[in-house]
């Protein structure tokens, strides 16, 4: 049985992982879509006039 538990505790959180992968993916492609820069060390879209 503990092994079945630790099984989906390691799912929950490849699938956590994942998502939070998949979203700062979207981030960074719509930051370079509007003409932005994606900073690494801040995960900020920054914009240079």
């Amino acid at each position: 049985m503990k092994t079945k538990l630790a099984t989906l505790c390691i799912l929950a959180l490849m699938f956590l992982a994942g998502a939070l992968w998949f979203n700062d993916w979207l981030a960074i492609d719509g930051c370079l879509d509007h003409g932005g820069q994606w900073d690494h060390s801040h995960s900020a879209c920054m914009f240079h006039r």
